[in-house]
């Protein structure tokens, strides 16, 4: 069994806030451009179902405060 436990996602309605907020955003914008399974969790789970033995964990890494 394999675990991915530091990959992370941008939820389509963040993304698009952070493309609002900053639309010529470099770094973290133009990453999130590039992989589109960051945002696009259609995309994300066709990679998984590549992989028969594949988990994702979702979890939060530190509670909102």
């Amino acid at each position: 069994m394999k675990l991915d436990l530091f990959n992370h996602i941008f939820p389509a309605a963040y993304d698009e806030a952070m493309l609002k907020v900053a639309p010529n955003g470099k770094d973290m914008h133009k990453r999130v451009r590039e992989i589109p399974c960051l945002v696009d969790l259609d995309d994300r789970f066709r990679i998984m179902d590549q992989f028969c033995d594949y988990q994702h964990v979702l979890f939060i890494a530190s509670p909102p405060t």
